[in-house]
């Protein structure tokens, strides 16, 4: 296989393709990028097993043929290169890049050995336009869990309805929900369980695209663009009823603005203890106060007008997790919605956006007297 390529065009495609590849392979084959040459052009191929992608690059094949090269060191040098174009020549063993007057020389894999990726020839396909893909992602993939311990709520729900969208993350103690209307009935139903980061990676794919052609396997589902096409496996996990968790009903409404609560709450996670981030939300007729304290740093105490006529009222939060939400809610004002101190709190716009859904949840802290 002999290829010319742009170092900057495969640059870009690389940093897409490495950020597929697991930090510590399991193998080393799966630390590799497979490239593939022939008439259907230059592609470059990455998995993790659960999450794989494949990108175009434009360049002119000279020899047809197919590899596996070590992604993350092949990365290294282009990154390194100059602007004029370089060549890829792969033999039997051994890969050379030459660019200029530099010369590099690696190791290759057999590309039979590289993973197969998933047929999607006979899946149900949908037609995304990229931002409302993008809006379902962004408002909620950040609410998914981090922890190995608890790995069904390490994922995202996706559920696809006939006229309707809608995305669910949770870690246990806040938790995110969107639900678009479609401009194109779908006419099917169907739930998958997602892996964030391929949803993540499929945001930064679609950003240069207008459009995204979801195809639904039975256990995949795969993200296709004019030049790159991502594939995800349906993980196999209980998610949690979070339906049980929403209040159906809220008595306390307070209505703030959010840009001012936001530049408070990062004024009072100073102050905060560490492993917690509480802040206490004193909330009366008109105005709330704010309050942080940590014995080994001192004190916080901000007061914010607000538009609410309840009864007095106490209630705590996580004050990293509340402004995670806050920078995901939009518009000038938030409401939040409220029972008693140690029931779950909604956080929503004042006004959603037609034909949107948006509600993010907050578990409250027990506050120390």
């Amino acid at each position: 296989m002999q290829v010319t390529l742009s170092p900057s065009l495969l640059g870009s495609c690389l940093r897409d393709l490495t950020a597929i590849i697991p930090a510590h392979p399991s193998s080393p084959i799966l630390g590799s990028a497979l490239v593939t040459a022939d008439e259907q052009g230059i592609w470059f191929w990455s998995t993790d097993l659960d999450v794989s992608g494949r990108f175009r690059v434009d360049g002119s094949v000279l020899q047809s043929g197919k590899a596996a090269l070590p992604a993350r060191r092949l990365a290294d040098i282009v990154r390194q290169l100059p602007g004029e174009d370089m060549t890829l020549d792969v033999g039997d063993s051994k890969a050379e890049v030459r660019c200029g007057r530099s010369r590099f020389v690696m190791p290759i894999m057999s590309a039979d050995d590289f993973p197969v990726f998933p047929s999607m020839e006979h899946a149900d396909r949908v037609v995304f336009p990229s931002p409302a893909l993008s809006r379902l992602v962004d408002g909620t993939v950040f609410c998914a869990g981090r922890e190995e311990s608890r790995p069904g709520l390490n994922s995202v729900l996706w559920e696809l309805h006939d006229e309707t969208s809608l995305m669910v993350a949770t870690d246990g103690r806040r938790l995110a929900l969107m639900e678009l209307k479609l401009k194109n009935p779908t006419r099917l139903e169907r739930k998958f369980i997602l892996p964030p980061k391929a949803l993540n990676q499929v945001v930064r794919l679609a950003a240069s695209s207008e459009e995204v052609t979801v195809g639904l396997g039975e256990r995949f589902v795969s993200f296709e663009l004019p030049n790159a096409a991502l594939y995800t496996r349906e993980l196999d996990v209980s998610y949690p009823v979070y339906t049980t968790v929403i209040p159906k009903e809220t008595r306390l409404e307070m209505l703030v603005n959010r840009e001012a609560l936001m530049a408070a709450l990062r004024r009072a996670t100073i102050f905060a203890m560490p492993l917690t981030s509480q802040i206490r939300l004193v909330i009366d007729v008109g105005k709330m106060v704010l309050h942080a304290e940590c014995p080994e740093v001192g004190e916080s105490t901000e007061e914010l007008d607000v538009s609410y006529e309840g009864e007095a009222f106490e209630i705590g939060f996580n004050g990293k997790y509340l402004l995670d939400i806050l920078g995901h809610v939009p518009g000038e004002q938030v409401v939040f919605k409220m029972n008693a101190p140690l029931k779950a709190a909604l956080v929503v716009a004042e006004h959603q956006e037609e034909g949107e859904n948006y509600t993010c949840l907050l578990m409250p802290l027990r506050l120390s007297e």
